[in-house]
């Protein structure tokens, strides 16, 4: 009987040991595929913002703020780019324009005038999170410049942000492409903990901080998933 039961013992060991190192492969790969899968999701985003901020026509808007111009390329780039939301600001960083197709909710930008030149301290480009209503948008931002500056070592002639709403619908479709769950967590939600249990039955999941504009965690989501046993 002991010799049966350490054999059982043995083979369990062996058998969680192989399970293991199939988990921590899986969630490893479903985590860089879920992070390349929003990035190319998003891709119009940073498109958007990189090619419309060394444009001299943009420069132009910047310094003169003609509504007819905003109209004709700001509003019609919304569903062209698949974003929600535009904001452009002057040089001084006040704001000329915004745009937005998201009826019914408030679109407030947090970062104010006087700290927006922070975003820029180390880099012409800048990536963060903003809650619209009870939901959250995906920001970048851009300095402007004029078109001949494409590596834009000249002093800003203005500042260009553009977003996308992570809403429900937005995680619902995040999980459709990468075959996940996905939901919205707690600031304090911990990942989940590779106990034999979880190794044993393949669930596995991670967890993504949304950061802010002052790069503290805003937001959480929580992804999970089986993994191939």
């Amino acid at each position: 009987i002991l010799a049966v039961a350490a054999a059982i013992a043995l083979e369990r060991s062996f058998e969680v040991k192989r399970l293991t190192g199939i988990f921590t492969s899986s969630r490893a790969r479903e985590e860089i595929t879920f992070d390349k899968i929003v990035v190319l999701r998003n891709s119009r985003l940073e498109a958007l913002v990189r090619d419309y901020t060394f444009w001299d026509e943009m420069v132009e808007f910047a310094r003169t703020g003609s509504k007819e111009w905003a109209k004709e390329n700001i509003d019609a780039s919304l569903s062209v780019f698949d974003v929600n939301a535009m904001w452009v600001y002057s040089r001084d960083c006040s704001l000329i324009y915004l745009s937005d197709d998201l009826e019914g909710l408030t679109v407030h930008f947090p970062v104010s005038e006087e700290d927006i030149p922070r975003l820029f301290r180390d880099s012409k480009f800048c990536h963060f999170f903003i809650r619209i209503g009870g939901d959250l948008m995906e920001v970048r931002g851009a300095t402007i410049h004029p078109t001949a500056d494409k590596d834009r070592k000249t002093e800003p002639r203005g500042y260009l942000f553009a977003g996308v709403l992570w809403d429900y619908r937005f995680l619902r479709e995040m999980a459709a492409l990468t075959g996940t769950e996905v939901r919205f967590a707690s600031l304090h939600e911990k990942p989940i903990r590779d106990t034999s249990a979880n190794i044993m039955a393949g669930e596995a999941g991670f967890l993504r901080d949304l950061k802010g504009w002052d790069g503290k965690p805003l937001a959480k989501i929580a992804v999970s998933f089986k993994s191939e046993s």
